[in-house]
C-alpha cells in the first residue's frame, strides 16, 4: 500500500530543505509513519474521502521522525569550541529540533484522530508478592 503523504508533503509541513534532510531519510520516515497509521486506521473509513486528513497527519508524523533523527545527529556531533574569547556550540539546534518534533507528532495524531480506532486500554499493573530487600530478613 503506498504512503498517504509524499516527500514534498513532509518537506512543506516541517520546512525541511533538501540540504537539511536527505530524500532517503524522509523516505524511511514516511514508511515508518505509514506503518504506524495503517495499524491504527479504522477499517470502516474510506481512505479516498479522508485523503487530505491522512496525507496531512502522515506527513506530520514522518516530519516528527525526521526532526528527531536530525536532533539525534546534532547531539552526536555536538562540540563546544572557544576561540579568541568567543564560544561556539555546534549542537545548539538539537533541543529546538526535539521540540519541533514533539509538536509535529502531536499535531499529526490530532489530525488523524477522527479516522483512527480507539487504542486498546492499557493492561492493569501486575503486583508481585513482597520480597525482602538485600540485607533484610
Amino acid at each position: 500500500m503506498p504512503t498517504f503523504a509524499t516527500e514534498d508533503d513532509v518537506r512543506l509541513k516541517c520546512q525541511l530543505s533538501e540540504s537539511a534532510a536527505s530524500s532517503e531519510l524522509l523516505a524511511d520516515c514516511l514508511l515508518q509513519a505509514h506503518l504506524c497509521v495503517v495499524i491504527r486506521l479504522d477499517p470502516g473509513i474510506d481512505p479516498e474521502l479522508e485523503a487530505d486528513r491522512l496525507r496531512d497527519g502522515e506527513a506530520l508524523l514522518a516530519g516528527a521522525l525526521a526532526l528527531r533523527a536530525l536532533a539525534a545527529g546534532q547531539a552526536a556531533d555536538r562540540r563546544s569550541v572557544s576561540l579568541a574569547g568567543q564560544r561556539f556550540d555546534t549542537g545548539a539546534r538539537g533541543p529546538a529540533l526535539s521540540e519541533a518534533a514533539a509538536s509535529a507528532e502531536c499535531r499529526g495524531w490530532e489530525r488523524l484522530a477522527p479516522v483512527l480506532i480507539t487504542p486498546p486500554a492499557p493492561l492493569p499493573a501486575l503486583a508481585t508478592d513482597p520480597m525482602p530487600l538485600a540485607g533484610e530478613d
